[in-house]
């Protein structure tokens, strides 16, 4: 009796091992990429509320604009916001208000609204004479979602009004 091999045909197509090393790079692709989306979708969420920021900001400019007799007056110190004693003082859309009263019912009503959008806001608002030209500053602080527990976003406008 002689021995002779018969030879299996090779079938087509992909190894275990082949097919296995294949899935550890495309799951390793995977999470690098869903990594990278993740990163983005936080940037895309810091420019949204920079943005709402400056927005907000521009917006006190032009309520310290529009009431030159108390933001410019020499009688006008700092404003630091303090959102629990930001609420309630005269209601200047329903009745008549002097120049400090104004200044006050613009500052609560933007403590409020930077509280409903920013994470423990903090600001300043303050003018001085420079030379004869008035000139204003708003700072405003918020802690970044996310963030470290001490790291405050910043954000400086000097305008003259």
């Amino acid at each position: 009796m002689s021995m002779t091999s018969v030879r299996m045909p090779h079938a087509g197509g992909f190894s275990l091992i082949e097919a296995l090393v294949a899935l550890v790079i495309s799951s390793f692709l995977m999470l690098v990429f869903m990594k990278m989306a993740g990163l983005q979708l936080h940037r895309a969420q810091e420019s949204r509320t920079r943005a709402f920021a400056i927005h907000q900001m521009q917006g006190m400019a032009a309520a310290v604009s529009v009431n030159p007799a108390y933001w410019v007056s020499k009688s006008a110190v700092p404003v630091t916001l303090n959102l629990q004693s930001s609420t309630g003082g005269p209601d200047c859309e329903r009745s008549r208000c002097n120049p400090a009263q104004l200044a006050q019912y613009d500052i609560a009503r933007w403590g409020t609204t930077l509280a409903l959008r920013l994470s423990a806001p903090e600001a300043t608002v303050a003018c001085q004479d420079d030379m004869g030209t008035p000139v204003c500053k708003i700072e405003l602080s918020w802690k970044e979602r996310g963030a470290a527990p001490l790291a405050r976003s910043k954000l400086t406008l000097r305008f003259t009004p």
